[in-house]
């Protein structure tokens, strides 16, 4: 079996692959955000805005969890004298405190002037210093889910190119519930026992055993499968999948013809 095969067979791997692109690009998202806010500050202008209305918008999650935005619609003029309107989220609080018709200090980009915030919203800093701080984290669960896959992809590897083979029993075998493939559990959990070169006792489990191999070898527990160890660990073991794939498939050509 491959080393990609191996790598591949591991959810971690899938798992990771995904979670690090998305917190790159939550990570992206949040220092742009963090950087229009700074630029505004240290370099957009101040002037008076007219607040012409304010409303909450909901939105509903898939676990039917609520999250309200408090946004206000206001109308302000540039150096220039041109008129722009605005609908921004701001914090509860100064959304509490601001009330139609009021007067409010924005700060606005003179060469955009439709990039502009509520001077006095402190969230506009928390949203993308929360967003980026999500980003950031994620790529190093990513990382992580990686990493572990590689090792043991490289434990497994190992096992195979220089363990000692060996007859496991079958002590039990289930389904594997923690994954899905279009909405079916096709993996199985094999636990087996063996007797290593030092004649005692070991315990192994492998977790990912397709349904084509179990199904057509009809594997239950007592039965026998191939097995590898490492002769300085004999703790570390593997079905030796290879063989049993291979098994399985003479089992499945046979019954064609």
């Amino acid at each position: 079996m491959s080393f990609l095969r191996l790598l591949f067979r591991d959810v971690r791997t899938f798992v990771g692959l995904i979670f690090s692109p998305v917190g790159g690009v939550f990570l992206v998202i949040g220092l742009v955000w963090l950087n229009t806010q700074i630029r505004l500050t240290t370099h957009g202008v101040e002037t008076q805005a007219v607040v012409k209305n304010k409303h909450v918008s909901t939105s509903r999650d898939s676990k039917g969890h609520t999250s309200y935005s408090y946004k206000v619609l206001y109308e302000f003029k540039t150096a220039e004298g041109r008129v722009f309107t605005s609908d921004q989220s701001i914090g509860k609080g100064l959304y509490n405190r601001t009330g139609i018709g009021d007067k409010i200090i924005i700060l606005y980009d003179p060469a955009n002037p439709d990039t502009n915030a509520v001077k006095a919203d402190k969230w506009r800093f928390f949203g993308p210093a929360l967003c980026a701080g999500f980003g950031s984290i994620f790529p190093l669960i990513g990382l992580a889910l990686l990493v572990g896959a590689w090792r043991n992809a490289s434990r497994i590897a190992a096992i195979l190119k220089m363990g000692i083979e060996a007859a496991g029993r079958i002590t039990n075998i289930q389904r594997n519930t923690s994954y899905t493939v279009n909405g079916r559990h096709v993996y199985f959990i094999i636990e087996y026992e063996f007797e290593d070169h030092t004649h005692m006792k070991r315990r192994g489990a492998e977790q990912l055993v397709h349904e084509k191999v179990v199904e057509p070898l009809a594997l239950g527990a007592g039965g026998e499968i191939p097995i590898k160890f490492l002769a300085r660990n004999p703790e570390q073991s593997t079905v030796d999948l290879n063989i049993l794939r291979s098994l399985a498939q003479t089992v499945a050509q046979t019954r064609k013809a």
